[in-house]
């Protein structure tokens, strides 16, 4: 189940792609702060209309190609994902990195022949914005549910929400790799393989983190994971040379064991202010439980360690 993060007070545009394709229609979305219980009246449910991209093409495109031609791109947005249809009913999820008034180019090659106005560009993209006046608590495992039909089945996915006041986000640059590796640059290949890398390496790093029972959102000083992030990195580009990948997997291990014993990242009055002892509040679902923060002993010196009281048991770790 995927976990997302809302910006406090401000308005925020929550994207989801169906992974079944194109609904037939508008999606309900119910927003709940836990079990259904509902954020708030106006959102049980919210209608979300359906991205309605459906561009036939306009020359026939071959397999491999990475670009089809249609007769108007001006509702085709480069950054997004679409689904592309042929004559025969194969489908392929594309991304759109580049496009000029008629070209749409993918960062990746098509799998099948499309033939002329009988292949489409759909769009399968639904977006429902939540108002910042909604989001005025901070909170922890709010509760998303998508509803829709595609060709007439209902179906449904859940996802987990926070409302945080700095949502976690890593700037990670081909220069803050090459400072490891100088070669990178030259054997990275195509823009595609780097944002897919860099997206890989910010989701080990979220879980990383969530591992290590720490909000991501709490990371006060962020830049202290570039070295995690890049060694991470390379640890994922050298994945079928297994001696490059433990080096660069021993590397990254270190890193993150460091950071996590700096302390100097740790905001647990969600202010973004390191604060180390004392007790703090945070709201999980409906409950509002408290943090204590209390010293302990650690090769090195102090060790502070965050306790967690009054867990609903919904949300109680396992094991």
């Amino acid at each position: 189940m995927r976990r997302i993060q809302l910006e406090f007070k401000k308005d925020n545009v929550i994207p989801f792609y169906p992974p079944e394709g194109r609904p037939d229609g508008a999606a309900d979305l119910f927003v709940y702060t836990q079990g259904t219980s509902p954020l708030d009246g106006t959102l049980d449910p919210l209608s979300v209309a359906l991205d309605l991209v459906n561009e036939a093409l306009t020359l026939a495109a071959v397999k491999g190609a990475d670009n089809i031609t249609v007769a108007d791109t001006s509702n085709v947005k480069v950054g997004r994902r679409y689904i592309l249809k042929n004559q025969e009913g194969d489908t392929q999820e594309v991304f759109v990195r580049a496009k000029t008034a008629s070209l749409v180019r993918f960062d990746q090659p098509i799998r099948f022949a499309c033939d002329v106005t009988t292949s489409v560009l759909e769009g399968h993209r639904l977006a429902a914005t939540i108002l910042g006046a909604l989001l005025n608590t901070r909170r922890r495992f709010g509760r998303l549910r998508w509803e829709y039909e595609i060709d007439g089945v209902a179906v449904h996915h859940d996802e987990l929400f926070d409302v945080v006041l700095l949502p976690f986000n890593l700037v990670l640059t081909e220069e803050d790799v090459e400072r490891h590796y100088t070669a990178f640059g030259e054997s990275i290949g195509s823009r595609r393989s780097w944002r897919k890398l860099r997206e890989g390496v910010f989701d080990d790093i979220w879980r990383a983190l969530r591992g290590m029972q720490v909000h991501p959102d709490l990371v006060r000083d962020r830049e202290m994971l570039t070295d995690a992030a890049a060694f991470r990195l390379l640890v994922k580009h050298f994945q079928s040379n297994p001696e490059q990948r433990e080096f660069w997997l021993a590397l990254y291990k270190d890193a993150m064991a460091e950071f996590y014993a700096s302390h100097a990242w740790y905001d647990t009055g969600d202010d973004m202010q390191a604060d180390f002892l004392g007790v703090h509040f945070q709201q999980i679902g409906d409950e509002e439980v408290q943090t204590i923060v209390t010293p302990g002993l650690a090769v090195g010196g102090a060790d502070f360690r965050p306790e967690t009281l009054g867990i609903p048991v919904d949300y109680m770790k396992v094991g």
